[in-house]
């Protein structure tokens, strides 16, 4: 997260659970802040993550959110942005997409990578980045339907020789 800030994102901001004031009632603890998939985080509330999960990593549970966030996807040149619904909110789970739309196509010389995803959020203000996955797995996000095989592998090849040829 912080390298995407670094990039200019307006990401979530991490800290210690013991750092947050108790203006919120509830944080996203990282566990294993390795893990995918909403493995390794869980909602607590923060006066739960103080005590319980003192120094590990936290972030603010945007429940205003209604289970609705963004996926921002980029597949070679092709970028795409995503709205996606969790019906269960008190599971960290990515949810279905609900809506898919195709934007300019654009390699992304900032990145540099292939294939990747943001996932956003709104805070009531802006929308904010909560996770950056350098691999996104595009079956599970039912993407056949979006571009076959072929393209995602031919967009990937164009992609590389493209960051590589810098």
């Amino acid at each position: 997260m912080r390298w995407l800030r670094g990039k200019g994102v307006s990401t979530a901001e991490l800290k210690a659970a013991k750092e947050f004031g108790d203006t919120i009632s509830k944080v996203v603890v990282y566990t294993e802040p390795t893990l995918h998939d909403s493995l390794g985080k869980k909602i607590v509330r923060l006066d739960e993550a103080k005590i319980m999960y003192r120094n590990y990593l936290a972030s603010e549970f945007y429940d205003k959110s209604g289970g609705e966030t963004f996926k921002f996807i980029q597949v070679g040149a092709r970028r795409f942005r995503a709205r996606m619904k969790n019906d269960d909110i008190t599971k960290l789970a990515e949810g279905r997409i609900v809506d898919i739309e195709e934007l300019v196509t654009e390699l992304n010389f900032d990145i540099m990578i292939p294939i990747f995803s943001i996932d956003y959020i709104s805070n009531g203000k802006e929308m904010i980045a909560i996770d950056f996955n350098i691999v996104q797995r595009l079956d599970k996000l039912g993407f056949r339907d979006v571009m076959s095989a072929d393209d995602v592998m031919a967009e990937i090849k164009r992609a590389l020789i493209a960051y590589n040829s810098i």
